[in-house]
């Protein structure tokens, strides 16, 4: 439901993309803090354009109206599986906290 207000927000001129990115960049950086002690946990930062999951953020965010519903799960899916091809498996951990973080 998050993730719809954010794309209805950008769809109707509230925000901007770039307004959207700077906040996930923000995001990235309060999960981190909020997860530096879990083993699992794969952060976006230093270098979130280069994170897989930030990737996924925004895929989620601005591929939502291609997405019947805006629904969520095919994207998800298709980032945990190329983060899996490269064997990436800590970032399954991140995905899970990133989509209840993110869809609330």
């Amino acid at each position: 439901i998050s993730i719809q207000h954010i794309v209805n927000c950008l769809l109707q001129g509230i925000c901007h993309k770039q307004h959207v990115v700077y906040l996930i960049k923000l995001f990235a950086i309060i999960f981190f803090q909020q997860n530096s002690v879990n083993r699992h946990y794969t952060a976006m930062t230093p270098n979130p354009d280069e994170s897989l999951a930030f990737s996924a953020a925004r895929a989620l965010i601005f591929k939502a109206v291609e997405e019947a519903g805006g629904y969520t799960e095919n994207t998800l899916h298709r980032y945990r599986n190329w983060a899996k091809q490269t064997q990436q498996p800590s970032q399954d951990a991140l995905f899970i906290h990133l989509h209840t973080q993110i869809a609330g």
